[in-house]
């Protein structure tokens, strides 16, 4: 996880923000899980948690996104590429160039609905349509554009930037900037609740998750997370919110008391958190045990670990 500390680094410094990663699982209740260190992604069968196939992916991968409805899985990397993987076969069917190459590994949020892929990039975010593979629009936000979250519900898209420290609102019908919340230091991931219309935000900076109320797009509560929160996934269906920290534990929220109600403890460098909710189960890639943590959402205890490859940094589940 060196790159994870020399972005975090380069935020102190030049308020340059860091780069997502996520998670996601498919209909065939696969998990995803993109290894930075090898090039790969492991796919993991959710039902005997055991990997079934490795495939190689162009560039080295830093943020994946999913599609349930198209079982389409998006992988990017820290340069101007994009990888386009059918989840029917689990074929890498085609590479995407944006032709930029800041550096910066780039965010991923993905409508199921309108099947609209949104990348952002530095002060930009993309608008892919998913039919075409094509990019339809740019749309620019704040500086050091980083996590996005998609409301499929409401068609909004809420992207963080942690060098201007803002919360950009896209709304999906008109493609334009509806809303910029000013945020705490350093919002870096971000997680949408589409059945309560809630978005919480990682504050890298000040170790806090912000809440946000979807209809008026005003941040309603902060919660403390001491732990150092990087990364953060909800399950719609029970409302609860899985933080990954830096001290090796994934915090658990309670949606409705928006309280720290669990820490559980987990391998060396959690960096990624994938939920399948129909399961009610949560995956957590650890970057430095080359490990991905399996959760019982029941219990919010570790029920398995699985190897996959060099330095896995994020998750995703189709479910």
């Amino acid at each position: 996880m060196k790159k994870w500390y020399f972005l975090i680094l380069i935020v102190g410094i030049t308020t340059i923000g860091v780069v997502v990663s996520g998670c996601t699982v498919n209909s065939l209740n696969k998990v995803y899980v993109i290894n930075e260190g090898s090039n790969t992604v492991s796919i993991i069968d959710g039902k005997t948690n055991k990997v079934v196939k490795t495939i190689s992916v162009a560039g080295k991968p830093d943020n994946i996104g999913i599609n349930e409805t198209t079982d389409t899985i998006y992988v990017n990397n820290s340069g101007d590429l994009l990888n386009v993987i059918n989840g029917k076969n689990d074929h890498n069917v085609k590479v995407i160039t944006f032709g930029h190459n800041f550096g910066i590994a780039w965010g991923i949020g993905v409508n199921p609905v309108t099947n609209m892929v949104y990348v952002s990039d530095n002060y930009t975010v993309y608008l892919i349509n998913g039919k075409t593979d094509q990019v339809v629009k740019a749309v620019s936000v704040g500086y050091a554009a980083y996590g996005i979250g998609v409301n499929p519900t409401t068609d909004m898209i809420y992207v963080a930037s942690g060098g201007a420290n803002t919360i950009s609102v896209i709304n999906g019908k008109t493609n334009r900037v509806a809303k910029i919340i000013s945020d705490k230091s350093k919002p870096i991931y971000i997680a949408v609740n589409q059945k309560t219309d809630m978005i919480y935000v990682v504050n890298f900076g000040s170790n806090t998750i912000s809440v946000i109320n979807g209809k008026t797009n005003e941040i309603v509560k902060s919660i403390i997370d001491k732990k150092g929160p990087m990364n953060i996934g909800v399950n719609p269906t029970t409302n609860t919110i899985y933080v990954a920290n830096l001290g090796n534990t994934v915090s658990v929220i309670n949606g409705k008391t928006n309280k720290i109600i669990k820490t559980i403890s987990v391998e060396k460098g959690p960096s990624g958190i994938g939920i399948n909710p129909k399961t009610n189960t949560i995956y957590v890639s650890n970057y430095y045990s080359n490990m991905l943590c399996v959760i019982d959402g029941k219990t919010n205890r570790v029920i398995k670990t699985i190897p996959v490859g060099s330095k896995p940094i994020g998750v995703g589940v189709l479910y």
